[in-house]
């Protein structure tokens, strides 16, 4: 298991690469929806789909614009590896093929969990990169049973995720944030649950999209229809 090692210069030197880097290859990044609010000592798992090799930079964006929290990120060891600076912003990582290091991964996320102030922590269900129309979504259990070990409440946040060419030459990339979800002896947090509603949020995102929603722009250019763009 690859442990985290927050760098403040790290994200001073890599947050404006990664924001040229998201300027370069996308059009707008936008929120659909509203952005749920979750109190300040409540940990926040945000629990993505993971389509593309970009949803690690989208999600770090959305945590510095919106969240303004201590990240994390699960990752697999293998591309952590090779991208070793991500440690540095928060990445940690685990080999699927190693029961050791997944129990590791899961002892870690229960220690991040419980660190004040209460951090922001990415873990990706579907455990590998499939298309965004992939049916069933297939989540591993992991964030049930890190729900279920807390020990204190911890809001678990869906987030469906798309990128999408409408006409131009850069994709579009939208988000929509669920309703948070929260796990508690009389209502346990089902992944099977977790699982259902991801899918029937992915399907609203989609038909957002079809109805050219144009949501709250985080990064880019503003267009016509949406006048409200925050800047970095």
């Amino acid at each position: 298991m690859i442990p985290a090692q927050h760098r403040r210069w790290a994200d001073w030197l890599f947050k404006p690469f990664i924001y040229w880097l998201l300027k370069r290859d996308f059009g707008r990044l936008r929120v659909v929806g509203d952005v749920p609010k979750v109190p300040e000592d409540m940990p926040i798992i945000l629990v993505p789909n993971h389509a593309t090799w970009w949803d690690g930079f989208f999600v770090y964006l959305l945590n510095n614009q919106l969240f303004k929290r201590k990240f994390y990120i699960m990752m697999l060891a293998e591309q952590l590896t090779k991208y070793w600076f991500f440690r540095m912003l928060g990445a940690f990582g685990f080999s699927q093929q190693s029961r050791p290091d997944i129990v590791a991964a899961m002892k870690y996320s229960l220690e991040i969990l419980r660190q004040k102030p209460s951090p922001l922590v990415i873990i990706f269900p579907q455990g590998a990169l499939l298309p965004f129309n992939t049916r069933p979504l297939g989540f591993k259990s992991g964030v049930e049973w890190l729900a279920s070990q807390a020990g204190s409440p911890v809001c678990i946040l869906p987030l469906a995720m798309r990128c999408e060419y409408l006409g131009e030459r850069k994709a579009d990339v939208y988000f929509l944030f669920g309703e948070p979800m929260f796990h508690s002896r009389t209502s346990p947090l089902s992944i099977k649950n977790l699982e259902q509603y991801s899918t029937t949020l992915l399907d609203d995102l989609e038909a957002r999209i079809v109805r050219r929603e144009s949501g709250e722009i985080l990064l880019g250019q503003a267009d016509k229809s949406s006048p409200t763009t925050l800047q970095p």
